[in-house]
């Protein structure tokens, strides 16, 4: 990799410094929505696999029908961290290891989007637009308490980071010589042989889709539209590729066949390879978009290699899947038609509840088309926006200077933006599952400050420090929940309150906890309008805890923990006496009311 820069060795150590003040800060966050499922997933993955190389002969835990469709590597990890240091005597909560992953995960995001930003830019540029990232508060609270939307961006940029990296390394090493392409008139015929393949796999999926699969979750039916038979088209897709591959050796002059029949055996000597292959592997077992950035990468190899390109690109695919595959114990069962059921399940996720978008209440399958890219806007910080503004009005100038860098914001960012406005997939949690496009809008804000570092280095700097105290600013006064963050163009999180989500992955519930074992005598009735688990396992003393789902068959008094998501803070025993409240910049993320027994 050869020696490293002085701005490499200043990215290592400002990164070594987050890692450190991230081990400080980690003890002020609770416990998150929907954690305990995916230790849950990660136990029973981990009980597969014991079970499959006979080191265990229990019975695996009941997985959750529908997170199970997230890889449960990371959260195996978490969990294996969690009983070793139990074993050494440390009692700390499970989810205090998923936290630390989560951030360590995305500060290796923040090192390869650096990585990424020196293609194109100086060293000092690619720098400081990584720490602009790093300093977001949105994505800064995301780091500490969502791994799993916080993996899958920073997945992303390591196996963008690393497949461009091996991309170079084909060129600049010459491992595909010229001698191994196929001939014009050869790729031709492979090219409509490609065609009429696609078009037969296409149509047995139109001809499959049918929805007749019902999952029960939490006592409501879902049905799902996935292919009934999904295993057999994506079999055929698997199929394809390799079929493709064949052909290509099959097409080759006996002479160029026989030089070449060891360029597998080169390409598997790079560790780039397996580098870029493992992270993009593991990347798609969190979120299928994944795969998105693996054709990236593929559609590169068949631009400057041809059909030589696509036999490589196919090695490159094929591994990442194997990768892919092994990492997800769960997918095991049916390996052909469990990732096909895991994509046409997350385009249309099954999520019921409703969405605080701009003042009103939206179904999540209904959310106006501006949904994703408003909340973009108006959750970064200003001086970002600021310089992300000023990118795009010298789009015209970078396509020009830097054609590739502005093809990779278009294909990360304008084509799923796209998508998503088309498509109107289902989104909620203010659009948390898109975290992963935003790292291509630090690339563009990043060309107009590669301008000012070049032309006026005086207003680098002045922009770079007024950027970097407002960021560490905010992160300061909004810890430790960061990302219930919006800027001043909708009045920061005051204006935003009632409009907008606030805590909806409800980690005020461990302050909520803190005031019911302090204040509240044990055993009284705790009715739970928010995630009962989080707050179940966060309570020290007993109590009876019923969901929000049993409300009516709990008779006052009682206790009614509410989280303020959507609009329950209004909707729930609006008039019962508030008898303790979480605060945050003085919005209410969630409350207690004291619900009395009616009077005889």
């Amino acid at each position: 990799m050869g020696r490293f820069s002085t701005w490499d060795r200043h990215m290592f150590l400002v990164l070594g410094l987050l890692g450190v003040l991230g081990g400080i800060l980690l003890p002020h966050y609770g416990e998150s929505w929907d954690e305990h499922n995916m230790f849950d997933n990660a136990s029973a993955s981990w009980n597969l696999l014991l079970r499959t190389f006979g080191l265990s002969s229990e019975t695996a835990p009941q997985e959750h029908p529908v997170l199970r469709l997230y890889g449960s590597w990371p959260w195996m990890l978490a969990l294996a961290a969690f009983h070793v240091v139990r074993r050494l005597g440390v009692d700390l909560p499970a989810y205090f290891f998923s936290h630390a992953l989560s951030w360590t995960l995305f500060l290796m995001g923040v090192l390869a989007l650096y990585f990424l930003g020196k293609r194109w830019f100086q060293e000092k540029t690619a720098f400081w637009a990584a720490l602009l990232m790093a300093t977001q508060p949105l994505l800064w609270g995301h780091a500490f308490i969502n791994l799993k939307d916080t993996g899958a961006l920073a997945m992303t940029l390591l196996s963008l980071w690393a497949g461009l990296a091996w991309y170079d390394a084909l060129a600049r090493h010459e491992i595909l010589p010229a001698s191994c392409d196929l001939p014009g008139s050869a790729r031709r015929r492979l090219g409509y042989m490609a065609v009429l393949l696609g078009a037969a796999v296409l149509g047995l999926w139109l001809r499959l889709k049918t929805p007749n699969v019902v999952w029960e979750l939490e006592g409501r039916t879902f049905a799902l539209g996935v292919v009934a038979k999904a295993g057999r088209v994506f079999g055929m897709g698997v199929g394809l590729a390799f079929l493709l591959g064949a052909l290509w050796v099959w097409t080759l002059p006996k002479t160029a066949r026989q030089r070449c029949m060891d360029l597998p055996a080169r390409i598997f000597r790079d560790p780039r390879f397996w580098l870029a292959t493992g992270t993009l592997g593991l990347s798609a077992t969190l979120r299928v978009s994944g795969w998105w950035f693996g054709l990236f990468v593929g559609l590169l190899l068949v631009h400057r290699y041809r059909g030589l390109g696509l036999f490589v690109g196919i090695l490159y695919g094929g591994l990442a899947y194997l990768i892919h595959i092994l990492a997800w114990p769960a997918a095991w069962r049916s390996p052909l038609f469990f990732p096909m059921a895991v994509a046409t399940v997350m385009s249309q996720f099954p999520w019921p509840g409703r969405v605080l978008f701009a003042g009103r209440l939206y179904p999540a399958a209904s959310l106006p088309w501006w949904y994703a890219p408003w909340l973009h806007v108006i959750q970064l910080t200003e001086p970002a926006l600021v310089l992300l503004a000023a990118g795009v009005l010298a789009l015209p100038w970078l396509l020009r200077a830097k054609p590739r860098l502005g093809l990779l914001i278009g294909y990360w960012y304008g084509l799923p933006l796209l998508f998503i406005i088309w498509r109107r997939p289902v989104l909620y949690d203010n659009a948390r599952q898109m975290l992963f496009l935003l790292p291509a809008l630090f690339l563009l804000a990043g060309y107009p400050l590669d301008l000012l570092v070049r032309r006026r280095p005086w207003g680098f700097g002045v922009v770079v420090l007024v950027s970097l105290f407002a960021n560490v600013g905010y992160l300061w006064s909004h810890h430790p929940y960061t990302y219930v963050y919006y800027n001043g163009l909708v009045g920061w999180v005051p204006g935003a309150y009632g409009r907008y989500e606030m805590d909806y992955w409800a980690t005020s519930f461990r302050e909520v906890a803190g005031f019911l074992d302090r204040q509240v005598p044990e055993g009284s009735k705790v009715v739970v309008w928010g995630p009962f688990v989080v707050l179940d396992n966060a309570l020290t003393r007993e109590f009876d805890l019923y969901r929000s789902e049993q409300a009516d068959q709990v008779a006052p008094p009682f206790y009614a923990v509410i989280l303020g998501r959507a609009n329950w803070l209004q909707e729930v025993h609006p008039q019962a006496r508030e008898v303790f409240q979480v605060r945050h910049l003085g919005v209410l993320l969630s409350v207690v009311r004291f619900v009395e027994a009616p009077s005889p």
